[in-house]
């Protein structure tokens, strides 16, 4: 039996920028998301060991997609961090799971 439960997830997810409104989405539905220079999609799926988070990015630069999955029970997260230049604070986002409720927002420098 598939589950569709309602989601929110943050459709901004700019390095060093605080998120913004939340998105309703129904697994699977895609929203855009940036990290640092990269832009892409995220979405989910609900399985029986949890909701599977799918994050797929490209930059004009490196146009060779970066895929990133990871499986999130209830009040699980994973952050994600990426490397710059030495004059700035690295790309970071924080997905996690609250109940049926996922969150992709970004970390202000220094957290």
């Amino acid at each position: 039996m598939r589950l569709l439960l309602h989601t929110t997830l943050t459709a901004a997810v700019l390095a060093g920028a605080p998120a913004t409104l939340a998105d309703e989405l129904r697994a699977p539905d895609a929203i855009s998301v940036r990290f640092g220079s990269f832009s892409g999609t995220a979405y989910y799926n609900v399985e029986p060991s949890g909701y599977r988070v799918v994050v797929t990015l490209a930059s004009e630069e490196n146009p060779r997609p970066i895929r990133i999955e990871t499986v999130l029970a209830p009040s699980q997260e994973v952050v994600l961090s990426g490397g710059v230049d030495g004059n700035s604070a690295p790309p970071t986002v924080i997905i996690s799971r609250h109940g049926n409720v996922v969150t992709l927002e970004s970390a202000a420098p220094g957290q």
